[in-house]
């Protein structure tokens, strides 16, 4: 085998392979999607750790499908059992559709491209973080809604000219970005917002949000990754709001200072980096959300979190038992080994090989009745052939 065919003898499996992984992403996301329908009713923090379960298990689909043992899956492979062998028939090499080929190398090289939207974002949050300012005042309006949130991080907070809205990021140190606006807002105002913003701290929901720019950036090429994305944005504001009003109550004062921040957009570009307080696309969902007396806003708890993870668990381990593409150094070794007098000296095959020559060669002593030299001497000697079978015989005769 050339270094060629041994190079594509790789590449089709690992093809295949990705087309095992577009089903099992599909069916994954399709569970998740079906699991949030049941959960219309329930809080939106509950809707959102399911959400956020399903995108976890999702980015770790991949990795499991390389690891777990391939009997425990419920679906079967979609690998031909000639490519994943590592074969070098051209008809096992050509069963592949070159789109599959294609879309491996794609895969990699758009995703790349992907994340440069989300760190060109971060870098910017923090230039505008450097050179803004800080909020005379807002040190013990942020003491006073730290003690209610129950918070015990500390973060920085300024406002800057170049945000319209507030803005939380950070995953290791969480910051808060205000509008130059804020140093004229009232102490009303700057406290409902900085609640909202702390109440996303609390929730995690800087590393929430890395979670699902990850899967968008990994599964770019499946349209309901990007859906539940972004449903997952709206149900984090939604949450945030219900702890809001769990903190402070009085839903229509809230909607109001809601609805004035956003009034006073002036358009510019919001970061999709940041968790942005005021998008105007979100704005007719929540303000309805807010003045539903009967909406659950109840918080995901630990009995939540591990029910959902159990199950995506389960349904990530009956899901990703396929081999995956492990055959390309065995036929990229098959194509540098020599063969000697027409005999393949490969691994794989040599063992094998020596086994059935050893064999073989011990059928043939056995019927011919050639034994190693010390024991033919011994026992199938001349003098004694001639003692007992000619001699002997004959006198006895």
């Amino acid at each position: 085998m050339s270094l060629f065919d041994a190079t594509l003898t790789g590449i089709v499996p690992s093809a295949w392979w990705l087309a095992d992984l577009a089903l099992r992403s599909f069916l994954l996301l399709s569970l998740v999607r079906v699991a949030l329908a049941l959960l219309h009713r329930r809080s939106a923090a509950q809707r959102h750790l399911a959400g956020l379960c399903g995108l976890l298990a999702l980015v770790a689909l991949p990795v499991a499908m390389l690891v777990l043992p391939a009997g425990i899956g419920l679906l079967p492979s979609l690998v031909p059992t000639g490519a994943s062998s590592g074969t070098s028939d051209p008809g096992a090499l050509a069963a592949a559709p070159l789109w599959l080929t294609a879309l491996l190398v794609a895969w990699g090289a758009v995703g790349i491209v992907l994340t440069a939207p989300a760190l060109r974002a971060s870098h910017r949050l923090e230039r505008y973080f450097r050179r803004g300012e800080s909020l005379p005042g807002a040190t013990s309006i942020l003491a006073s809604a730290r003690r209610r949130v129950d918070l015990r991080l500390r973060p920085e907070i300024r406002c800057s000219n170049e945000v319209d809205i507030p803005i939380t990021f950070g995953l290791v140190e969480p910051k808060i970005l205000l509008p130059a606006e804020a140093s004229t807002w009232s102490h009303d105002r700057l406290e409902w917002v900085l609640l909202h913003e702390l109440a996303h701290i609390a929730r995690r929901d800087p590393a929430a949000q890395a979670v699902g720019i990850a899967a968008c950036c990994i599964f770019w090429w499946q349209p309901m990754v990007w859906r539940l994305a972004q449903r997952l944005e709206l149900e984090r504001e939604h949450a945030a709001d219900d702890r809001v009003l769990a903190y402070r109550g009085d839903a229509i004062a809230y909607a109001r200072q809601l609805f004035d921040i956003a009034e006073g957009l002036r358009g510019r570009p919001i970061t999709a980096f940041g968790l942005s307080m005021a998008r105007p696309s979100q704005l007719g969902p929540r303000l309805h959300a807010m003045l539903d007396t009967g909406i659950d806003r109840s918080r995901s708890g630990l009995r939540h979190a591990t029910i959902v993870m159990l199950g995506l668990a389960s349904t990530l381990t009956l899901l990703a038992g396929v081999p995956g593409p492990g055959s390309a150094p065995d036929a990229l070794h098959a194509a540098t080994t020599p063969a000697v007098g027409g005999l393949d000296l490969t691994p794989s095959a040599a063992t094998p090989m020596r086994m059935r020559a050893a064999h073989s060669g011990h059928r043939s002593n056995r019927r011919s009745g050639h034994l190693p030299s010390g024991h033919r001497s011994g026992h199938v000697s001349s003098g004694h052939r001639s003692g007992h079978a000619a001699s002997g015989h004959r006198s006895g005769r």
